[in-house]
């Protein structure tokens, strides 16, 4: 039979093990991995600086970037993955009245065309050739037009009667890819 004086110090022995496996397991190691920052900064290839990193989309492929852009009287906003700039808001794609992309460009956002003055920032896309970025000129309200010709950030500029409907004047600014070198990844 074993004593009350054992049985007590197995039982104490027991426990420091326990306690001892327990720290090793989870105590010692265990601080802090994981450290907030407060400013991601997206870089191209050459590690020049795109921008900071104003808000990540939902499944992190798209940060969103503010810019100044030369003649436009308030910032924009861009979207940027880890391949190419794109525009943050509508569909992204440019329209002409034309049937060979000349002309005034025009940015289409589908059935829904808010006021300009409801507008936090400038409507964007970026389409090809390159990453030519348009921007929605401000001081021209909304127009209905019968466009006949589009730009897509995927396709150059291809003839399509797509009917009537509102469109947002835009201005032509820059192709991007003379500015930043995809790759991009954040810092």
């Amino acid at each position: 039979m074993i004593s009350t004086k054992r049985t007590v110090t197995i039982v104490i022995t027991g426990l420091i093990l326990v306690s001892v496996v327990w720290v090793v397991t989870y105590g010692q190691g265990n601080e802090q991995k994981i450290t907030p920052v407060s400013n991601i900064t997206v870089l191209d290839a050459n590690n020049k600086v795109v921008g900071r990193v104003q808000s990540i989309g939902g499944d992190a492929a798209a940060a969103s970037i503010g810019f100044v852009v030369a003649g436009v009287s308030q910032p924009i906003i861009l979207n940027v993955n880890r391949d190419r700039i794109y525009g943050a808001q509508g569909n992204g794609n440019v329209v002409f009245e034309s049937t060979d992309c000349s002309g005034t460009p025009f940015l289409f956002r589908g059935l829904v065309v808010m006021q300009p003055d409801r507008e936090l920032s400038p409507q964007t896309a970026v389409v090809l050739p390159g990453s030519t970025l348009y921007v929605q000129d401000m001081n021209l309200s909304p127009q209905e037009i019968h466009a006949q010709s589009i730009l897509t950030k995927t396709t150059p500029c291809t003839a399509q009667d797509m009917g009537t409907f509102t469109a947002l004047p835009a201005k032509k600014i820059l192709d991007l890819d003379q500015e930043f070198t995809p790759p991009f990844t954040t810092r």
